[in-house]
């Protein structure tokens, strides 16, 4: 059910992609993040993945969320929109998510 709840989520924020004005990349990969510019590819950000990444996606802005650790493992991901806490384990071996803002996203290592 938790699953679905997500997935009615994020659905809901692919298709309001016509209605964002930009869209932001992050890439969690085993040991370090990479944040880039979904249009160019361009590496914006790289910085080593700790214990946890937050991010914060405005209303006028769109999440592509790129786990890629290259192994068959589940990333615990708690999504936080208008006051409610809803917490996943999301495949993580080359799997992509999209959603839109207000949100707050965190993505745990372990």
């Amino acid at each position: 059910m938790n699953k679905l709840k997500l997935s009615a989520l994020l659905l809901g924020g692919a298709l309001s992609l016509n209605a964002q004005t930009d869209t932001t990349c992050t890439m969690v990969r085993e040991t370090d993040i990479l944040e880039f510019n979904y249009y160019t590819d361009k590496v914006i950000n790289q910085h080593i993945f700790e214990d946890s990444l937050d991010i914060y996606v405005e209303a006028n802005e769109v999440l592509c969320l790129h786990l890629y650790t290259k192994k068959r493992k589940k990333l615990k991901v708690v999504t936080i929109h208008d006051g409610h806490t809803h917490e996943d384990f999301l495949q993580s071996k080359d799997n992509v998510y999209y959603t839109s803002g207000p949100l707050h996203v965190i993505v745990f290592k372990k």
